[in-house]
């Protein structure tokens, strides 16, 4: 582990404080879940069908940190109060995973309700990140 890194204790209690009560907004809104995987080398499509029991048919596409993050963390004029303070939650969440993870990829499972899943890797044994779901009609 790297020196600037933190442990997987303190970024799982980290993330769970930066995600409290914070919801990703879609057609519908859900909250956000930490995601821990011990023994795990990657994050891959195939181990995340099998760790959920996702059937083959099922779309899993892959998006990049910043596309997927590029609406919750930019300011906007017209924001307000509200708004404005759930964009700074956003940029805190993101620079936390930015700062701490690897590899970091994130996941949309299915097309209409998908699960989503932004994982990355903090050592060789160890996948952490995020998981919500999102509603695109």
């Amino acid at each position: 582990m790297e020196n600037n890194k933190i442990d997987q204790e303190q970024l799982i209690a980290q993330l769970n404080q930066a995600v409290s009560g914070l919801l990703w907004l879609s057609e519908s809104d859900y909250p956000w879940q930490v995601v821990s995987w011990q023994n795990e080398s990657n994050c891959e499509r195939h181990i995340l069908r099998q760790r959920y029991n996702y059937p083959p048919e099922i779309e899993i596409a892959t998006t990049t940190l910043d596309s997927f993050f590029a609406s919750a963390i930019l300011e906007q004029e017209w924001h307000d109060e509200i708004e404005q303070t759930e964009t700074k939650r956003y940029q805190i969440l993101y620079d936390l995973l930015n700062d701490n993870l690897e590899d970091l990829r994130v996941f949309l499972v299915g097309k209409t309700e998908i699960d989503v899943f932004v994982l990355g890797k903090l050592d060789r044994n160890t996948v952490i990140g995020l998981s919500t779901k999102l509603i695109a009609t």
